[in-house]
């Protein structure tokens, strides 16, 4: 099969707009990469880009050895599969499906065989007569997957192909496309908003803000190791607890605990940014130390969330609520505190991450 790979791309429409900026990324056989960030930062227009929909204003799109950014759509072997689906309505499951490899002039024999081999393998081989209007919005979305996989493409792209279903039936869908794709060779990009399809579909995750690419690793290191603020922010659910923190000599002042900085920490700041996920936080004792594993504040709940197996609280540190006030959220047991309770939460040293609180980047290697 062949490797993708985009060098340097960038797309201008306007002076101001500019969705995407100087992204250079490697996909290879066996790979699942997700493009991943909010509206507006830049993964559609770079999907677009790769198969040709959107000619690049500068970089490379190479597909294998074959340099085809300037290569119309349909000589680039690509297959897409879109958010809406984009099935023709007046054709059968079987003529939707087997369309492609028609325009490609394949013997009839073989179309036949490809469009039965992946019905089988999608569960549509008892709806190939069908028409789209006949079925439900998870089995028009497998006709979609089947219409690309039938081609044998040397690059799969999919575009948000599960924002138009349930909650219920895209996790039911999530877990099909990683069983699919795991049987297949070429490389996949699939755009998505939804941090949970990234992390569970994904070998690898590129993470966009704003037109540029800021992180490329695997969904453990992106949760785990977050380049950045964006990333830290924006991975993880609940979000994690991003803290502005003054800084006095080597330490950083969390309340009146003071955490000491990170090798590689700038001591000259005067702010530095903590984050440490909720999930992270530990709820502790009243008789909780300070350790050289674990740090312990205390606060008063002033907030708390059923999540079901679990609450989300929400901890003031300080007594009274000021500009300056330092909150902490915690994933704690149901039936553990109370609004108004004072607790105490240990946070582990080593889950503790550190941000420059002027450029974002990440301080602690």
């Amino acid at each position: 099969m062949a490797t993708l790979e985009l060098k340097n791309i960038n797309k201008t429409y306007s002076r101001t707009v500019v969705p995407v900026k100087d992204i250079s990324l490697t996909v290879g056989d066996d790979e699942f990469l997700t493009l991943l960030g909010p509206s507006g930062c830049g993964k559609s227009t770079t999907l677009r880009a790769i198969a040709g929909l959107d000619l690049p204003t500068r970089g490379q799109v190479l597909i294998g050895d074959r340099d085809v950014t300037y290569t119309p759509p349909g000589d680039r072997n690509v297959a897409m599969v879109f958010q809406s689906y984009a099935l023709y309505p007046h054709m059968s499951v079987r003529e939707n499906v087997a369309a492609g490899l028609k325009l490609r002039r394949l013997p009839v024999g073989e179309i036949s065989d490809r469009v039965q081999s992946v019905a089988i393998k999608l569960d549509l081989d008892s709806l190939l007569d069908r028409k789209p209007s006949e079925l439900s919005g998870g089995q028009r979305q497998r006709v979609a997957l089947a219409r690309a996989l039938v081609r044998r493409p040397d690059v799969f792209l999919l575009d948000e192909p599960l924002s138009n279903l349930d909650a219920l039936l895209r996790e039911q869908v999530r877990a099909e496309l990683k069983q699919i794709f795991a049987d297949q060779p070429a490389p996949v990009v699939y755009v998505t908003h939804d941090q949970t399809e990234a992390m569970t579909l994904s070998s690898k995750v590129a993470v966009l803000y704003d037109g540029y690419l800021q992180q490329l690793d695997s969904p453990e290191q992106i949760y785990s190791k977050p380049a950045n603020q964006f990333v830290a922010g924006f991975i993880g659910s609940p979000q994690m607890n991003l803290l502005i923190l003054k800084c006095q000599g080597n330490s950083a002042q969390l309340g009146d605990v003071p955490i000491k900085l990170p090798d590689g920490g700038s001591t000259a700041a005067a702010t530095v940014s903590l984050g440490i996920r909720p999930e992270d936080c530990i709820l502790g004792g009243s008789d909780a130390e300070d350790t050289d594993k674990a740090v312990a504040v205390s606060g008063t709940v002033f907030l708390s969330e059923n999540l079901g197996p679990n609450l989300l609280i929400s901890l003031r540190l300080s007594e009274e609520r000021t500009e300056e006030s330092i909150t902490l959220r915690s994933l704690v047991p149901v039936g553990s505190v109370s609004v108004g309770d004072k607790v105490t939460l240990l946070l582990p040293r080593n889950r503790l991450h550190w941000f420059d609180a002027v450029t974002g980047d990440r301080l602690d290697s």
